[in-house]
């Protein structure tokens, strides 16, 4: 075994420097925004996260600030790391440095990565434990320490509380173990410290889950029944060939080779837990991208697959071109390296030409110009700067209402500072920082929405429009922005809204 990280070291470099001169091409994405201000409100739990995402940016803008340069580059660094960790697992599978080094080169070719590489979010996150948990039960199956096994707890403890989603991993871990000769471990106590290691750290997330009558369970059914409902099975499969595209060269081989071969024989559960996720997420209509905390691992076993094929240099390198080369005409679909004109051209001869319509299908199931991260990254300092608009012309103390997170994180970042009141909102975790009133002297209402409801239209006897987002290609296109005055009775409605939204969370 070339236990040399020299190759992982260059190859996470390389991942950095492959974002940097793009980190500015669009603004910041929706869950982007949220994930900022999740960060200025510190707390164990959130709406529709755990809380370390949170921690992840209060660490970020006390230290570095919230520039939205700064907010990629903390990203295209996890991605690094990502890239870093893929390679001394494949050295821990018993990979020599063509493997670590295909092993690499699969997180940097794959559409998926690429795309997670420039975003500040959970994935990048949640996929970095899901990979350093393989690592450590790789360690323990070569080593038997337990002490391997404490490691693991504590990195799966870190995923729970990133995103729940790695409950799958464990749930995989322990029907492998009960498949394999490994079912013996289960009368020692090194699996049961690793869960309790796991479940100490997920302990106050626990707390403030039950405190607030558990919201994670609002949200995943409001996901089931706005998003996972458009999910196809069909679509499902070929997105796992799509996503890592390329890579699939490396993951497929990785994962045949894990559940029969002699190569891979010892480290057979990972295999098992593979395709038990692959299964799982399948059968309840998840996500696509769910499955990709499993490419980093398969990649590197994928690497010492193609480590005992390709024996000579002039077919590394001949390999490397093929992934390489295969990747450019789509790279695209997971960097914003095209500015708005080229890209409306490219992602139209992709779709329309090529037949390719998964980058520009979105959650609601329709194709449009651009996909939908791209187009999420479009129209919010437009927005801000129309609220803003009407906070100078309101003149008296005023509410902000923002119909979804996005417009409301929006909002909260460009006020950041400005003396603007904090926005109010029912989605997601806004719900959850709620006023119990509406301020004292309150005489102007801004409301940012699609459309003006017949309850607020009746709710005021002065209604202006300050202006409707206009850029064509932003999911929030037509977001208009209202200044609403002179209320008729709007502070009892509005209270008695507030008061309901607080009592579905126990507060």
């Amino acid at each position: 075994m070339e236990n040399t990280k020299q190759i992982p070291f260059w190859m996470a470099l390389f991942k950095v420097a492959l974002h940097l001169p793009f980190l500015q091409h669009y603004g910041y994405h929706r869950d982007e925004l949220l994930y900022l201000t999740l960060g200025r409100h510190l707390d164990w739990g959130y709406w529709s996260n755990p809380p370390l995402i949170g921690c992840l940016t209060w660490l970020q803008q006390h230290l570095l600030g919230d520039a939205l340069w700064i907010s990629r580059l903390v990203a295209a660094l996890m991605g690094a790391a990502l890239v870093y960790l893929t390679g001394l697992l494949a050295a821990e599978l018993g990979g020599g440095r063509k493997a670590q080094f295909l092993a690499c080169l699969g997180v940097i070719v794959s559409i998926v990565f690429l795309r997670t590489g420039g975003l500040l979010q959970p994935v990048p996150l949640d996929v970095f434990f899901w990979t350093l948990s393989f690592y450590f039960l790789v360690r323990f199956i070569n080593r038997q320490k337990e002490v391997e096994l404490w490691w693991l707890g504590l990195s799966l403890g870190l995923g729970l509380l990133t995103k729940y989603l790695i409950g799958l991993w464990i749930v995989g871990l322990l029907i492998a173990t009960l498949l394999t000769p490994n079912r013996k471990l289960l009368k020692t106590r090194g699996p049961y410290l690793a869960l309790g290691i796991s479940l100490l750290l997920l302990l106050p997330n626990l707390i403030w889950q039950w405190a607030y009558d558990f919201p994670v369970v609002n949200h995943l059914s409001g996901l089931a029944e706005n998003q996972l409902v458009h999910v196809r099975p069909f679509d499902f499969i070929l997105e796992q060939l799509l996503m890592p595209f390329m890579g699939t060269w490396l993951w497929l081989p990785g994962l045949i080779f894990l559940l029969g071969g002699r190569l891979l024989q010892p480290y057979r559960p990972l295999g098992w837990m593979a395709l038990f996720v692959f299964v799982s997420l399948l059968l309840m209509g998840g996500k696509s991208y769910y499955t990709a905390g499993l490419f980093p691992m398969l990649f590197a076993a994928g690497g010492l697959v193609w480590e005992q094929i390709l024996r000579k240099s002039w077919q590394l390198a001949a390999f490397t071109g093929l992934l390489v080369l295969g990747t450019l005409p789509i790279l695209p679909t997971g960097m914003p390296v095209l500015k708005i004109d080229a890209a409306l051209r490219y992602f139209n001869w992709l779709t329309y030409d090529m037949g390719i319509e998964g980058p520009v299908r979105w959650e609601d199931g329709h194709l449009h110009p651009l996909p939908q991260d791209f187009a999420d990254m479009r129209g919010w300092d437009e927005l801000a700067q129309l609220v803003e608009v009407a906070i100078e012309e309101a003149a008296v103390p005023y509410l902000i209402y923002c119909e979804n997170y996005g417009q409301a994180a929006a909002v909260d970042l460009y006020g950041h500072g400005r003396g603007w009141t904090p926005v109010v909102s029912f989605s997601d975790t806004y719900r959850l920082w709620l006023p119990d009133c509406l301020p004292d002297g309150f005489g102007a209402f801004i409301y940012v929405n699609d459309e003006l409801g017949e309850d607020v239209q009746a709710a005021f006897g002065d209604i202006q429009v300050i202006g409707i987002l206009e850029d064509p290609y932003a999911r929030e296109r037509g977001t208009t922005v209202y200044l609403c005055r002179e209320p008729k009775g709007f502070e009892t409605l509005m209270n008695e809204r507030l008061r309901t939204i607080r009592a579905t969370f126990g507060q």
